[in-house]
């Protein structure tokens, strides 16, 4: 967060933060409503569970798969927040703040939890012997796949970088 708003023009400083708070927040709720069903539902390609965590208490989960369940709940969280930031970073300068949020929700409703389903689990990236510790080829690769095509659509940041 303190880097974007470092690298960003002091016009456009506090626009930052105030996307880096929105998104932050937002994705407790996307999770809860959607990306925890997608991500960790079955069948494992997507899921069709746990939307606004309907059934999670109901299948009777001893001590240990409770908090399992509560870390993969946080992390996915954090992964969502995270991954938006970036995706949405990386377009700094170049969009409003309601077209950087747009983007930050489909990539927190969509593109985050079909990874986590994906290769997390019993995906099957995860049946292929793919082996993500701690998701950074998912976000990796979510960020830089946004990124690029943002940039692919809007260009360059008209005025801040000046021909030699």
């Amino acid at each position: 967060m303190l880097f974007e708003w470092g690298a960003a023009r002091r016009k456009n400083a506090d626009t930052a933060l105030i996307k880096h708070m929105i998104l932050l927040s937002s994705s407790a709720l996307i999770t809860w409503a959607v990306g925890f069903g997608l991500a960790y539902g079955e069948p494992h390609m997507v899921g069709t569970r746990y939307y606004l965590s309907i059934n999670i208490m109901q299948e009777g989960l001893n001590a240990a798969n409770e908090i399992d369940l509560t870390l993969n709940y946080l992390l996915l969280i954090l992964a969502g927040s995270v991954t938006a930031v970036m995706s949405v970073s990386s377009l700094n300068e170049r969009q409003t703040i309601s077209a950087q949020v747009v983007c930050g929700f489909f990539v927190q409703l969509v593109l985050v939890p079909l990874m986590t389903a994906w290769t997390f689990g019993e995906g099957f990236l995860s049946k292929l012997y793919m082996d993500d510790e701690a998701g950074c080829l998912c976000l990796h690769l979510v960020c830089g796949f946004t990124a690029f095509i943002g940039a692919l659509f809007i260009g360059p940041r008209l005025g801040k970088f000046e021909p030699l």
